[in-house]
């Protein structure tokens, strides 16, 4: 049986070592929600955990899309920038800890800036 589409993992673990040099070591702890209008958005390497992408109803409803776990980046939408920013839709996307996660937190300009030099 092949593994279910909708979990994602180890499709950057060959860039953990640079990942650790522009990034630093993070615990995010079980029920943490990364997408959010207050704090200052991050991409995040999953070093063990699982996070889930949800999309959120105008009327409430909430559908799980996605798991990302061990050595995925999230949210990947921050990447890279969209008309000279970053930034990820939270009004409809949800992505919260479902374990308790240790990552490396990585600052998105950082990222971008690494991409195009590697």
């Amino acid at each position: 049986m092949g593994k279910n589409n909708l979990f994602f993992e180890d499709q950057f673990t060959e860039f953990k070592p640079l990942l650790l040099e522009i990034g630093e070591k993070y615990l995010l702890e079980k029920g943490s929600v990364i997408t959010n209008n207050l704090d200052t958005l991050y991409l995040y390497y999953v070093e063990s955990g699982i996070f889930k992408l949800s999309v959120n109803h105008i009327e409430g409803d909430s559908k799980t899309i996605c798991f990302h776990g061990e050595g995925s980046i999230c949210p990947y939408s921050l990447s890279r920038p969209i008309n000279g920013k970053f930034h990820i839709d939270v009004d409809f996307f949800m992505i919260t800890a479902i374990t308790d996660i240790n990552t490396i937190r990585i600052r998105p300009k950082d990222f971008y800036q690494a991409l195009k030099e590697n």
